[in-house]
């Protein structure tokens, strides 16, 4: 299997790793549904929401809000607004008093 650095191609940083051509999202979507995946209580899987459970369970972890936001080409103060239910949790055991160390 080759290997992304042995191909020495050159792209620009706002270049797309993944283009959406529909046939992926297509795959995708089909997939979801013969695993029965495609739906859960929160609503519809897409492509989209597994960027979401991406973002949610690094912040869940602790990652930087900072750095989370420029690995997903977007900023700071929109990760905030988005994930602003996930921010609470992350101190919730050092207000509490629950993580003494």
């Amino acid at each position: 299997m080759l290997k992304a650095r042995e191909l020495k191609v050159r792209r620009a940083q706002e270049d797309l790793i993944f283009q959406n051509t529909g046939e992926f999202s297509t795959n995708f979507k089909n997939l979801l549904i013969k695993l029965n995946l495609k739906s859960d209580s929160h609503g519809e899987r897409t492509l989209y929401s597994l960027r979401h459970s991406y973002i949610t369970w690094e912040l869940e972890k602790g990652t930087d809000i900072p750095v989370k936001a420029k690995q997903c080409g977007t900023s700071a103060d929109m990760i905030e607004q988005h994930y602003s239910h996930i921010v609470p949790t992350m101190f919730a055991d050092l207000l509490s008093g629950r993580n003494d160390e």
